[in-house]
C-alpha cells in the first residue's frame, strides 16, 4: 500500500489533481480453492489483497483527492462477468469481483459530490490469464465456444 500512497502523492503534486482514475487489478487463484492446503497466503489471501483491497484503496484515494480539490471526477473499476455470474473454476476470483461491483454500485452517492463512480465488467478478454481459463475449459465445454483469438 506504500507504493500506491506514494504513486497517488507523486501525481497529486505532479499534476495538481486527479480527474480520472482506473483501477484495474486480476490475478486468479494459483492453486486451485478446491486443491489448496496452505493457509492461503501465497494463494487466496493474495488474490483477495489484489483483486479487492488494492482497488479498494485506490478508489478511496481517489475519492479523497477529487473531494479535496472539489472537481468533478470519474472513477472507473474494471470488474469481471465472474463477478456477476459464478465462475466455478475459480470462486475466490468470482467472490472478488462480485463484492467488486457491489462496492463500487454502492458509491452511487458521490455522483451528488460530481464524482461517478462506474465498474465495467467484460466478459473474456484476450490477455494471457483469459487465455490460460479459455484453454482450460474448452475441454470441459466442448463446442459450446468457437473463437478465433487463441
Amino acid at each position: 500500500m506504500r507504493e500506491t500512497a506514494a504513486a497517488f502523492e507523486k501525481h497529486l503534486a505532479t499534476y495538481g489533481g486527479l480527474d480520472i482514475c482506473i483501477n484495474c487489478a486480476g490475478i486468479s487463484n494459483p492453486i486451485p480453492f478446491y486443491q489448496d492446503k496452505t493457509d492461503g497466503t501465497r494463494s487466496w489471501r493474495h488474490a483477495v489483497n489484489v483483486n479487492l483491497i488494492a482497488v479498494i484503496d485506490c478508489t478511496h484515494r481517489a475519492i479523497k483527492a477529487m473531494e479535496s480539490a472539489q472537481k468533478p471526477g470519474v472513477i472507473i473499476n474494471m470488474g469481471s462477468a465472474s463477478g456477476l455470474y459464478p465462475m466455478y473454476a475459480d470462486p475466490i476470483y468470482s467472490g472478488l469481483k462480485g463484492g467488486f461491483v457491489l462496492f463500487t454500485r454502492s458509491l452511487a452517492p458521490y455522483k451528488r459530490k460530481g464524482i461517478r463512480v462506474n465498474v465495467l465488467c467484460p466478459e473474456f478478454v484476450q490477455t494471457e490469464m483469459g487465455l490460460k481459463l479459455i484453454l482450460n475449459l474448452l475441454p470441459r465445454w466442448g463446442a459450446l465456444f468457437r473463437w478465433k483469438w487463441w
